[in-house]
This record gives structure tokens, C-alpha cells and sequence, in this order.
């Protein structure tokens, strides 16, 4: 009895005392981290101060002064001209790099990826190898992203993005294949690559796998390859739906940007695809290419069984040149079925967000024409 009540005391006094010792130690590592900080600035400011003329000498200057000895003054000179040169272009870009080679710094890097085991060095290292842009790291960063650690992997695919070239397209492709690096992380790298990886792009068109063909198709669309079209028309056929909707929506945005010919019957067939998303992406893009005369295919899609769908048709509708003559014709139609009502809905909250109505009752007010403006208010007020 003496025992069953003192037990509970004693283990209330342990779980409190286990729990001041965390949180003590928590306030203790959070102190420190942040003396070490304010003790790092305090010491490197005026090593900064006195380089503070070296970035502009380094991106300036065709024989840049070398690097400091003093492992803090090298270590501040590093990272002020990486902050300094990493947005820049052309020659001053070329001449930083050839700095950061010169003086060692990728080298270190590359050496702390293959040989440190610390998990915090080598994802900091991967990082700043692809902010100082130098080519001699592309091959261990494309080493990285096999990397047991997912921070190593992920940071690599970001660096490699921005020091890789065509030879390397494969391995942020394979990436997305094995799932060992995010999508979206892969996209932005593939998107940094220079306009010559377009090719090695449209080789893994070829991937077997689905979702890696989708995110090369999405890719290609946002960098605007125009040589990518006719490989893009092949992928409509592809026996995946998102690779179709991926196809469909690159080639609109690639027609969009550059002045390509593609032909339009292939797309306007998969109005009719199976996959909502599909018809989706058809109804997204069909007008970028056609102009007016997508006006007949969208009028029809406008009455898809899909609410999307429809809703897309729509908005490309009314955003063709003509788009406020197309849209009223549906929106006055006689088509009083589930799928016309629905069109009927579709293009009339379009035509309000483009200011179709109103464009079309300034007009009507312009000519004088009472008949028509007691028409359009009857059909606006159904």
C-alpha cells in the first residue's frame, strides 16, 4: 500500500525532471548557435570591409587579384563574390568562375562531396558548387543524386540544373524514374539547363517510364523547343493519359511562344479522348493554335459531359479574337439540354470575366439598336 503511494510522485518527479533537462538543453544549444552566429558576424565584418572591393574586381577585371590565404578572410572572399556573381552573365560570369577555379574553391567542394561524412557538409557543398556555375562539378553533383541522403540528392538536382548540360539530362530524368528526387525539383533543374540540352531532352521523350515522359513533355513546352514538335505530336498516342495531356498542353504553349506550324488535326481528334484531362488540355490549347478558327471545336466542347471541360472550352472561347461573337452564339443558343445549359453558364461567366458583355452592349448602345439590346437583356436575364 506504502509503495502504490509513492510510486506515482516518483514518476511525475522523473517525467519532470527528463523534461527541464530537454528543455534546458534545447535552450542551451539554441544560446550557443546563436552566440557562434553573432561571434562569426562580429569577426568577419571587418574582413569584409576590407575585400569589400574584390567582387567588382573579380566580374571587372581580366586578372582578377587571388584569393586571401587566411582560411576566414578566403572563406569571407568566397562568399561575397559568390553573392555578388551568381545573378550575372556573359563575361563576368566566365571570369568568376574562372576565379573560383583558379583560387581552389571548387575543388574544395568537390572534395567535401566525394570524402566528407558529415550529413550537414555535403548538402552546403552541393549548393554552393551550383551557385559559383563551374562545369568540373556537374559530374560528382550528377554522382549525388544516387546519394543515400535525400538532402544530398535534392540540393545536387538543384546545383545540377544550373552547371549541367545535355550529357546530364539523363540523370535528372532517371531521378524522377527511381522517385529519388522530388518533380517539382527536377523541373526547375531541367528548366536552368542551356537551350543545347533541348536535345538530350527530346532523346527521353523515350523514357519507359510514364511519369518521367511527362515531366520531359512539360518541361519542353515551358522552354518553348520549337524541334521538339514533331516528337511532341508522336507522344498523342502515347498509351498514358497525363503524357497526352502534357503533349497537348506543350505544344499550344510552344505555338504560343514561337513561330512554329503544327498541324492541328491530330490535337483536334482528342476532343474526343477518353481521359477528361485530355479533352481538358485540348480545350487549353486548341485556340492558341488555331485562332478563330477553333471557334467550331470549342462551341462543341463547350457541351462536354466534364464541368472542367467545359469550363476550359469556355475560357478559350471567349479569349479567340473574335472570342465575344463566339461566346454570345453559344450563350443564345437554342440548346436548352443539361450539356447547352452547362455551355450556356460556361461562357457566360466568361464573357463577364473578359468584358464581352459589356463590349457587346456598348456597341449595340453605339448602333442604336433597341431590338437588339431588348434581345441580349432577355437572354442575360434567363
Amino acid at each position: 500500500m506504502v509503495v502504490a503511494l509513492v510510486k506515482p510522485p516518483l514518476i511525475i518527479a522523473v517525467v519532470l525532471g527528463l523534461f527541464t533537462v530537454i528543455i534546458v538543453g534545447c535552450l542551451a544549444a539554441i544560446t550557443a548557435a546563436k552566440f557562434t552566429r553573432e561571434r562569426r558576424w562580429r569577426l568577419d565584418a571587418p574582413v569584409q570591409e576590407e575585400l569589400s572591393a574584390l567582387p567588382a574586381a573579380v566580374a571587372l577585371d581580366e586578372v582578377a587579384p587571388p584569393a586571401p590565404i587566411d582560411p576566414r578572410a578566403r572563406r569571407v572572399a568566397r562568399d561575397m563574390v559568390i553573392d555578388a556573381t551568381f545573378a550575372l552573365d556573359g563575361e563576368a560570369r566566365t571570369r568568376a568562375i574562372r576565379w573560383f577555379e583558379d583560387n581552389g574553391f571548387v575543388q574544395d567542394a568537390i572534395w567535401h562531396m566525394e570524402h566528407s561524412k558529415w550529413r550537414g557538409i555535403r548538402p552546403a557543398c552541393a549548393l554552393r558548387l551550383g551557385r559559383m556555375r563551374s562545369p568540373l562539378a556537374a559530374d560528382v553533383l550528377a554522382e549525388g543524386l544516387r546519394d543515400p541522403d535525400y538532402r544530398v540528392r535534392d540540393t545536387c538536382a538543384t546545383a545540377l540544373g544550373r552547371v549541367g548540360s545535355k550529357d546530364h539530362v539523363d540523370d535528372l530524368v532517371d531521378a524522377l524514374a527511381r522517385r529519388d528526387v522530388p518533380r517539382g525539383i527536377l523541373s526547375n533543374a531541367l528548366l536552368q539547363l542551356t537551350p543545347e540540352a533541348d536535345a538530350g531532352l527530346i532523346a527521353c521523350l523515350d523514357n519507359p517510364d510514364a511519369a518521367a515522359r511527362e515531366l520531359v513533355a512539360q518541361v519542353l513546352g515551358m522552354r518553348a523547343a520549337s524541334g521538339a514538335v514533331n516528337r511532341l505530336m508522336e507522344l498523342l498516342h502515347d498509351e498514358a493519359a497525363p503524357v497526352r495531356r502534357e503533349a497537348v498542353l506543350a505544344i499550344g504553349g510552344i505555338a504560343a511562344q514561337a513561330s512554329v506550324q503544327v498541324d492541328p488535326a491530330p490535337l483536334s481528334a482528342l476532343r474526343n479522348d477518353d481521359a477528361s484531362i485530355v479533352r481538358s488540355a485540348v480545350a487549353t490549347s486548341i485556340g492558341t493554335i488555331l485562332g478563330d478558327d477553333a471557334a467550331p471545336i470549342l462551341s462543341e466542347m463547350c457541351r462536354d459531359v466534364d464541368y472542367w471541360v467545359s469550363h476550359r472550352a469556355a475560357e478559350s472561347l471567349c479569349r479567340l479574337p473574335s472570342g465575344a461573337t463566339f461566346g454570345w452564339e453559344v450563350l443564345a443558343g437554342l440548346d436548352n439540354s443539361a450539356q447547352g445549359r452547362q455551355a450556356k453558364a460556361a461562357c457566360l461567366e466568361w464573357m463577364e470575366r473578359t468584358g464581352g458583355i459589356e463590349r457587346r452592349i456598348e456597341e449595340i448602345m453605339e448602333r442604336g439598336d433597341d431590338a437588339d439590346l431588348v434581345v441580349t437583356l432577355a437572354v442575360l436575364e434567363e
